[in-house]
């Protein structure tokens, strides 16, 4: 995005065996950070499945230090708008 500040951003969430994973990313909002978080986390091999819908992803934004939560329910929801996706489409793909 054009005129957005990227931010240096800590984002953690826990895969379905309760194994609590971090990774440091730079994005442009809190859920552009969710998406580049889980690329980086889905891609190593010591991260297991993590959960969708009413998992947590913790965002830690480092300068100015602000943290947020995000429900991976809702960052699909915000994933299926920026593809244009309908609800049923959003249900239908698996993470």
């Amino acid at each position: 995005m054009l005129g957005v500040p990227q931010r240096s951003c800590r984002v953690s969430v826990a895969d379905l065996h309760g194994v609590e994973h971090t990774v440091e990313v730079t994005a442009g909002s809190v859920y552009e950070a969710v998406a580049a978080a889980l690329a980086v986390l889905r891609g190593d091999e010591w991260v297991r499945q993590i959960g969708t819908g009413l998992t947590t992803v913790s965002v830690k934004v480092q300068q100015p230090a602000i943290e947020h939560q995000v429900k991976i329910q809702d960052f699909l929801a915000w994933l299926g708008k920026k593809a244009g996706l309908t609800r049923r489409d959003r249900a239908q793909e698996q993470y």
